[in-house]
């Protein structure tokens, strides 16, 4: 693990939070800190299929970002220093929106040029859902929404058979 004292850590620290992703008033002293980036480095590098020790419980998006770096090392390194270079000279901070500013659910520009989405998702609970789903089967119910009474099944017929959008 690179230690929080290290100078990339500091490094990039400082540069993820000048990243416009993220609103002023979703930030606190813990965001991007020296102590989260050393531990997110950690978390990736525990993922590297080298590594013989046990892998911490990071996410799957550190194991998705792991693959793109082993799969495509040139390009990803040219991505990571074209984003460097966009923090540094102000670029990607133009992205940045104001708090007057309407917000759609998606941003775009011409291509190349840098894509920004804003959504929210809740992460669920994968064995929960299994579990629901499970009971309703065993019961002999049919997988509908609990809202709104959508059955992918009966809509798509084979295709939608055992697929259900979960609300919890």
């Amino acid at each position: 693990m690179l230690d929080v004292r290290d100078g990339r850590v500091l490094e990039l620290s400082a540069l993820l939070q000048l990243l416009p992703i993220h609103a002023a008033a979703d930030r606190n002293e813990k965001f991007r800190n020296p102590n989260g980036v050393a531990r997110k480095t950690f978390d990736i590098a525990t993922r590297h299929p080298e590594y013989q020790r046990k892998a911490t419980n990071g996410g799957v998006l550190d194991v998705a970002v792991l693959r793109e770096f082993l799969a495509r090392p040139e390009e990803m390194t040219e991505a990571a220093r074209l984003i460097r270079q966009g923090i540094t000279t102000g670029e990607l901070q133009s992205f940045a929106a104001t708090e007057d500013e309407e917000l759609g659910d998606d941003f775009s520009a011409p291509e190349g040029r840098l894509l920004m989405r804003r959504h929210r998702a809740r992460e669920r609970n994968k064995a929960l859902r299994k579990k629901k789903i499970a009971f309703i089967l065993q019961r002999g119910g049919r997988l509908a929404c609990e809202a709104c009474g959508f059955d992918f099944e009966k809509v798509y017929r084979d295709r939608g058979a055992g697929y259900i959008e979960s609300l919890n």
